[in-house]
C-alpha cells in the first residue's frame, strides 16, 4: 500500500532527523519510502487552487478517476497552469518516477508556511471512531473477526498517536499526532511510504 505522511520536525539538519527517525520503523511501518514523490507538491501554498483548476484541464471520469494517459498527454498545459499560480519545480501531476531522490520544490518546508494543510491532513478523534465503526459493520455484517481484528489494531493506533501506516501527521519531536503552537523553526517534511 501507498501512503503520504507529513513529518513535523522541529531544529537544524530536519531532513537528517527524518532519516534518523524513520530508520526506526524500517519493515515495522515501512519497507520503502522517499522524501515527497508521490504526494510531491501537496505541501506547496498553491496546492489546492492547482486541484481546483486542474478539473478544466484534465478529463475526470464518473467515479473521479483520471488517466495517466489523459495525465501524460496534458502535461505541457498542467505545468502552465502550475506556473501560472507561481508554483515552482514541476507541476503536481508530474512524473513522479523523474524527479530526484529528494522530490520536487515542496517536499519540505516551513510549518508556517503550510500550517493549513497540516492541519487539514491531520488525524482526529473522528478517525479513531470511524475504525471502530468499520470494525463494528464487519463483525455485524459478515462475522468477519480477522478484519474486525485488524480494524480495531488501526483505531487503537490512532486513539494511542503512535507511528504507523495509518496516521496522516506525525510530531517526531513529541512522538504524538499534534501540531506545536509554536511552530517556529518547525518544519513540514512530506513522506511517501510503503508497506
Amino acid at each position: 500500500m501507498h501512503k503520504g505522511i507529513i513529518l513535523l520536525v522541529k531544529g537544524e539538519s530536519p531532513l537528517e532527523k527524518v532519516r534518523e527517525f524513520l530508520d526506526e520503523y524500517k519493515d515495522n511501518v515501512w519497507d520503502w519510502y522517499q522524501i515527497g514523490e508521490r504526494w510531491n507538491q501537496s505541501l506547496a501554498p498553491m496546492f489546492e487552487k492547482f486541484e481546483k483548476e486542474v478539473k478544466k484541464i484534465l478529463n475526470i471520469d464518473k467515479n473521479g478517476m483520471i488517466s495517466q494517459k489523459e495525465i501524460d498527454s496534458k502535461q505541457s498545459e498542467l505545468q502552465v497552469l502550475w506556473k501560472s499560480l507561481n508554483g515552482k519545480g514541476s507541476n503536481p501531476y508530474c512524473n513522479n518516477y523523474k524527479l530526484p531522490e529528494t522530490g520536487n520544490f515542496y517536499y519540505i518546508l516551513p510549518l508556517k508556511d503550510c500550517i493549513n494543510t497540516v492541519k487539514k491532513w491531520q488525524q482526529t478523534i473522528q478517525d479513531c471512531i470511524k475504525e471502530e465503526k468499520k470494525a463494528e459493520y464487519w463483525i455485524t455484517r459478515y462475522n468477519d473477526w480477522n478484519m474486525y481484528g485488524y480494524l480495531l489494531g488501526k483505531a487503537a493506533n490512532l486513539y494511542q498517536q503512535k507511528f504507523c501506516f495509518d496516521c496522516n501527521v506525525f510530531n517526531i519531536e513529541s512522538y504524538d499526532y499534534n501540531i506545536p503552537n509554536d511552530i517556529e523553526n518547525y518544519h513540514a517534511i512530506m513522506i511517501y511510504i510503503h508497506n
